[in-house]
């Protein structure tokens, strides 16, 4: 394990293809959480893809936890960025990536302008209460 600037252990794949998915649904609030553990890159998308169509069935609002992901390739960032705009509004997928994290440094240099909202803990993310609840206005459905 490495500790990152805010003191939160991130852990180093033993290879570049590992990456973990949980999952926290609350159906009757809307509300899930996605968290992901290890490395997001093209060996481990279609497991990250899979789990996010998975997880925003149904969801008016889908956080996506990347406070243990190591590393995040630019096909990362593009699925984010598409799952964001195929759930609709960006307020129905929201991210979680503490400032100084590794997602936190990819977020910010890829200028993600039409991307969804960054909250700095999972706490607030699950908490705003600003974003809408309703439903999305279609599935997310991955692209082949």
């Amino acid at each position: 394990m490495n500790t990152d600037p805010n003191g939160v252990d991130v852990p180093i794949p033993r290879m570049f293809d590992e990456i973990e998915i949980g999952r926290f649904l609350l159906p009757h609030a809307g509300l899930g959480v996605l968290t992901a553990r290890g490395v997001i890159n093209l060996k481990t998308l279609c497991v990250f893809e899979q789990a996010l169509v998975t997880a925003a069935a149904g969801l008016h609002r889908l956080v996506v936890d990347l406070t243990r992901v190591c590393f995040v390739s630019a096909a990362g960032i593009e699925l984010l960025i598409d799952a964001s705009q195929r759930l609709g509004d960006p307020a129905c997928l929201v991210l979680v990536a503490p400032e100084g994290s590794i997602a936190d440094r990819v977020l910010s240099l890829s200028c993600m302008s039409d991307a969804p909202k960054v909250y700095r803990c999972l706490q607030d993310a699950v908490a705003d209460d600003s974003i809408p609840s309703r439903p999305p206005p279609g599935d997310f459905q991955p692209q082949r």
